[in-house]
């Protein structure tokens, strides 16, 4: 096909271009080997361009800094989700900045298009929104473009929660822990901020005519698919997520949530137990746990020199959903957390609560959390520490 455009335009779309002819205006010859998804941007601006070796950013010359991380985060992902994920049948991404005239970014076929706002936002400690979306948006070419799941209920969570759970994952892998951490506290906070819990349906029922759907479709369901996958371990989850799309697509049914907890608890082997029940849960139900701690007593073990014991009583708010997976607690000394020195215990999936733990450690404790790794959906996370006396 054939794109004509002033000529100070540029023009980017699927594939490459096979010429390109100036005159008074620019003539773009645009082909592709294979057909292409009936849902495909075609892109025309006054742009600058950052490359890199997976990609290309397009962008507004004044806004360098955000087309830089989203560069960043389009060089990290393609290799990442490849190898996590699969190939995909094309070499190059394209990244286009588009006026803010609507709120959304989407995917397509190898050319993706970003809202301006992502790349004028600035980065903060917590948040990176162009990396972020960006990250996200590409992984769409895997979840939604690549794996289509089916329109109605439990649909939607495949394409929107899974590109949150990548994201998430390439958020660890190439800019550590903390940045993890970081990123899935923000998205709580936005799912417990603007969730109806009255009127909350879960998501394998959700769609988008459903109040709170969105929050339930990317904050709630991104966590959800980051801890099934600490159930069967990341790996193992992953290796499976990428058998599931090659069986699906090679079918002609796309797949709803419930699809993929099937699949999930059919190869969890020792863990099927444990991931279906929470599968029931978190996913069939709209569970979110709230942790309470009572200090029992907190004091230097006399028989053991300079040692300390802390005796904690831990129990769950007041809807229960027990959790059948590990919860971790830490003890910390009065220095920064990070640096600091910590003790830290599990209470085993399937506890009785409420549970009492004993801590020994070798500093006076400061104080005391639950979850300290953000690994688990939590309302009210601020109650989940406790200073120590």
């Amino acid at each position: 096909y054939q794109v004509n455009l002033p000529g100070e335009l540029t023009s980017v779309v699927v594939n490459k271009p096979s010429d390109e002819n100036e005159i008074r205006t620019r003539s773009f010859h645009w082909s592709t080997p294979e057909p292409v998804a009936p849902l495909f941007h075609l892109v025309a601006g006054r742009w600058d361009v950052q490359r890199g070796k997976h990609g290309e950013v397009w962008h507004d010359p004044a806004h360098l800094d955000g087309a830089t991380r989203a560069l960043e985060a389009l060089e990290a992902a393609v290799p990442a989700f490849t190898s996590w994920f699969g190939k995909l049948p094309y070499d190059t991404i394209r990244v286009n900045e588009f006026p803010y005239y609507t709120d959304y970014s989407q995917s397509a076929d190898q050319n993706i298009v970003v809202n301006e706002f992502v790349f004028r936002l600035r980065e903060t400690e917590e948040y990176d929104l162009a990396y972020s979306t960006t990250a996200h948006e590409i992984a769409h070419l895997w979840w939604g473009v690549g794996l289509v799941p089916a329109e109605g209920p439990g649909g939607n969570v495949i394409s929107e929660g899974l590109a949150e759970y990548s994201t998430i994952r390439l958020l660890q892998h190439d800019r550590g822990d903390e940045a993890r951490k970081a990123y899935l506290m923000a998205q709580e906070l936005i799912y417990l901020d603007e969730r109806n819990p009255s009127a909350e349906w879960p998501m394998n029922e959700i769609d988008q005519d459903r109040e709170s759907s969105l929050v339930v479709t990317y904050q709630r369901a991104g966590w959800m698919f980051w801890m099934a996958a600490q159930i069967l371990g990341i790996e193992r989850h992953d290796a499976e997520l990428r058998a599931m799309a090659e069986h699906y697509n090679s079918t002609r049914f796309p797949p709803v949530l419930d699809d993929y907890i099937r699949w999930m608890s059919a190869n969890a082997g020792d863990e099927e137990t444990a991931f279906y029940d929470f599968a029931d849960m978190w996913m069939r139900d709209s569970c979110v746990n709230e942790f309470m701690i009572s200090v029992v007593e907190c004091r230097p073990n006399q028989s053991e020199g300079d040692d300390w014991k802390t005796t904690l009583k831990i129990n769950l708010g007041h809807r229960i959903c027990t959790p059948s997976f590990p919860i971790t607690v830490a003890i910390f000394g009065d220095e920064q957390e990070a640096e600091g020195p910590k003790t830290r215990a599990v209470i085993p999936g399937y506890s009785d609560w409420p549970v009492t733990l004993v801590i020994d450690s070798a500093f006076k404790p400061d104080h005391v959390v639950v979850d300290p790794d953000v690994m688990v959906l939590q309302k009210n996370r601020e109650f989940a520490t406790k200073p120590l006396p």
